[in-house]
């Protein structure tokens, strides 16, 4: 790979450049592992060009002929090299065309059924249809685009449209179990899900801080569904943790409780909002909600709405346990350190026993944290500066991802934290780049800690160049015989990894390739990773 700069005169020439960046096991489900491609790979480019091009012949009798799996390979195929298209209209029209001739899949996403795009006109397609479309059992809809002359969002001023077409598109999904609607949805659309949805097992509505003030999303949304499901009680899992709207209160929070088919439920914490005034209105007729055994609780992003829900005096964390008495497990997203013992003690008393799973954001102090979550399986940690790990021990901790936005992260902390996790499967950081490095270290934590070896997944990312080398792959391959995944090689200096080894270890390499210094890399699956050039 040559390194160029940007404004060398008389060298602006676009360089190809490759590298690894994924190392896998053989056995990964993955078409982009085989060297040579596979023959269905190169079946499935052959004909999308072919389709591209105009000279496929899509007759009946052709298409009988190509399994179900390598149709909707070949639409995603057309899907993606229709993504930089020179003219959208054109790669809008190509698509759709796609889906119409190959589209065989249960699973469908439309990212923007409202604006200029191939989604407007699969939803249009499919209510114009007489026919309905059983096949499809999970559904993605969304719609974001603004509209350039009013300058708000196209679902605000064509609802008068889009509404009467939406009851008419969910009425022709007669066997769909999984919705995701986001953005554009309000009391109309969740009452039409539950009026029309009558085998939908899982719910997830998402509204952004950007276009809630101008949603009419309320309580009364969800008390029209959770009649709806009282006739047919189909759900089994609802995920409002992203839907930011101040209207929807403790009413919903306790009319699930009417639902005993549900048993996960995901929940943003302003939604507890009146929960005190709403069980002392109700009096006898408060029912505690013994269906529900997985709740996730998804704080704010300021400090202030975190901590002042645990103090033991205001009793509002006390809501939880007093509303889902049978809780087998709790995550809570976005949470902070507690500052007082009276704090950490009321958190484990209540709740502190069922937490699973959390995310720590700002992190000063690991030894508060490991007092409050004690039987934490999962976390997600955010750190500002490097804390103190001694004397700290996560006993039941297997998956840890780590991050830090700012600035290097310390190479003693990454070694200080494999060291106190001594269940540890999962093991992720990110942050810009790592100071301190010693490999002849990292290996021999490796060598003396034998619960390191019990690795399933390794992820170090940063985004600048890192010492990291191709040495300390060929000893995690040749030490690890669990660990099924290295992620994101890219800033790593690979210079002389063996291929052959990786080989006889039943390990395969996906490469990643960029055109331009200025651009991302691009992996062979399709995803880009935003990494800075780097040793090649």
């Amino acid at each position: 790979m040559v390194e160029f700069g940007p404004f060398w005169p008389k060298r602006r020439t676009r360089t190809f450049m490759i590298k690894p960046a994924i190392i896998l096991s053989n056995d990964s489900p993955n078409e982009f592992l085989a060297r040579p491609l596979k023959l269905k790979t190169l079946v499935t480019r052959s004909i999308a060009k072919l389709f591209e091009e105009g000279s496929y012949d899509d007759s009946q009798d052709s298409l009988e002929n190509i399994p179900s799996s390598l149709k909707n390979d070949i639409f995603t195929r057309i899907q993606r090299n229709n993504e930089s298209f020179h003219s959208r209209n054109i790669a809008k029209e190509n698509v759709f065309k796609a889906w119409l001739t190959f589209f065989d899949d249960s699973d469908l996403v439309l990212d923007e059924f409202l604006g200029d795009h191939w989604s407007r006109l699969v939803f249009s397609h499919i209510v114009q249809n007489k026919s309905k479309f059983p096949t499809i059992k999970t559904l993605t809809l969304s719609s974001r685009e603004v509209n350039q002359e009013r300058l708000c969002f196209l679902f605000e001023i064509s609802e008068s449209k889009w509404k009467p077409e939406l009851r008419i598109f969910l009425s022709h999904l007669p066997s769909l179990t999984h919705l995701t609607v986001s953005d554009f949805c309000d009391d109309d659309t969740v009452s039409m899900i539950g009026k029309y949805c009558h085998s939908l097992s899982y719910l997830s509505v998402s509204l952004g801080p950007e276009s809630f003030s101008e949603q009419q999303l309320s309580d009364e949304g969800f008390s029209d569904l959770i009649e709806s499901q009282l006739a047919r009680p189909t759900l089994r899992e609802i995920d409002i943790a992203d839907c930011f709207t101040s209207a929807v209160t403790a009413k919903t929070i306790l009319n699930f409780a009417k639902l005993q088919s549900v048993v996960k439920l995901h929940v943003m914490w302003s939604h507890f909002i009146w929960m005190d005034l709403s069980i002392r209105f109700l009096g006898r007729d408060f029912v505690h909600n013994h269906a529900v055994k997985v709740l996730t609780v998804k704080f704010g992003y300021d400090s202030f709405e975190n901590s002042r829900y645990f103090n033991a005096d205001q009793g509002a964390i006390n809501f939880i346990s007093k509303v889902f008495p049978s809780l087998d497990e709790l995550r809570i997203l976005n949470l902070c350190e507690l500052e007082t013992e009276e704090e950490i003690l009321n958190l484990r008393q209540t709740v502190g026993e069922k937490i699973k799973s959390v995310s720590i954001k700002k992190c000063k102090n690991l030894k508060v944290i490991n007092q409050m979550v004690p039987n934490v399986e999962k976390m997600d940690l955010g750190i500002l500066m490097c804390p103190d790990v001694s004397n700290v021990v996560f006993e039941k901790l297997t998956e840890l991802s780590i991050h830090k936005d700012m600035f290097a992260i310390d190479f003693k902390f990454i070694i200080d934290m494999l060291t106190s996790c001594t269940r540890i499967r999962v093991f992720k950081v990110f942050s810009l780049k790592v100071a301190n490095y010693d490999e002849d270290l990292f290996i021999q934590l490796f060598m003396t800690k034998k619960h390191l070896q019990k690795l399933e997944l390794l992820s170090l990312n940063f985004r600048t160049s890192s010492p990291l080398s191709s040495r300390l792959v060929h000893f995690l391959v040749s030490t690890c015989p669990h660990l099924e995944r290295i992620e994101n090689l890219l800033s790593w200096n690979l210079d002389g990894l063996d291929l052959n080894l990786l080989e006889s270890l039943g390990k395969s390499v996906m490469f990643a390739r960029k055109n331009h210094w200025s651009l991302p890399w691009k992996t062979e699956d399709g995803i880009l990773h935003d990494v800075e050039g780097g040793p090649g």
